[in-house]
């Protein structure tokens, strides 16, 4: 029960520590692992049965994140997303984090949907990019489609806390 009070504490302060972030950053590696997983698995259905006419992908009861791929959307990532072209792109996902850009805030007050988040960590990778120019249109566009919490709040780190966002390179941070 103290620990779960001093990370309560921990979480409020303006800084967040080496020791808290690694396992965020974790984290993090394994969802683009998990994406990358399925890219290549959409990538070789879409493309090996081109009389598909839509994909509905849900967790057990609806809960959860949902992928709708119909009509045009499909036909784009099909056309996008050609196997030969996904299967190494993914790989170097998993095995490629050099470019992540990371960002914390203790405490982020959303306006329009007035929720208070404590503890925001916003952790975005662009695959071979260099250029910070990459990162904020990636984290726009990942939550383009979302409505509601998250893409306010992805939107109000970028207007107002833009300067948490910093470049890190994962295999540096977790071998220290």
């Amino acid at each position: 029960m103290k620990e779960a009070e001093e990370e309560a504490e921990d979480e409020t302060e303006i800084m967040i520590t080496r020791k808290r972030l690694i396992p965020r950053l974790k984290l993090c590696r394994e969802c683009i692992s998990y994406a990358a997983f399925w890219l290549i698995t959409l990538s070789r259905v879409v493309t090996q049965h081109p009389t598909l006419q839509s994909i509905t992908i849900t967790y057990p009861k609806n809960k959860g994140v949902k992928l709708c791929l119909c009509d045009e959307k499909l036909v784009e990532f099909r056309i996008a997303f050609n196997w030969d072209r996904v299967r190494p792109m993914a790989v170097s996902w998993m095995l490629e984090l050099e470019n992540m850009r990371v960002g914390y805030v203790s405490v982020l007050q959303l306006p329009t949907s007035r929720y208070l988040m404590k503890g925001v960590t916003i952790a975005t990778f662009v695959p071979n990019g260099d250029d910070d120019s990459e990162a904020e249109p990636a984290m726009l566009d990942a939550f383009v489609e979302e409505q509601g919490v998250f893409s306010e709040a992805v939107d109000q780190i970028l207007k107002n806390h833009k300067d948490v966002i910093k470049a890190f390179n994962f295999y540096d941070l977790i071998d220290t």
